[in-house]
């Protein structure tokens, strides 16, 4: 019996992007904006590619809206990970 293959999507986005979400929610002007680049690949559809719009939240100051004008959608968190330490 044959298996279906399900194609999995994958993003890339701009590698220094953190800055641009730094200098927006340091900047003192609520209107404040940047933008940096992504794209989205899924076989079988088209690429797309996209600047996203980063603004300020008008509802939490500590917070960013991403925005994207071609489809990709994004949702800002500011969390820090840290990767499992192997013991010594």
């Amino acid at each position: 019996m044959a298996r279906k293959v399900t194609p999995i999507p994958y993003l890339t986005i701009q590698h220094d992007c953190q800055i641009d979400f730094a200098q927006v929610l340091e900047n003192s002007d609520p209107e404040a904006t940047a933008t940096f680049w992504s794209s989205a690949y899924k076989q079988g559809d088209e690429s797309i590619h996209d600047d996203i719009k980063i603004a300020k939240s008008p509802s939490n100051k500590d917070s960013l809206v991403l925005e994207g004008s071609k489809g990709i959608e994004l949702t800002y968190e500011n969390k820090v990970s840290e990767a499992p330490m192997a013991p010594r």
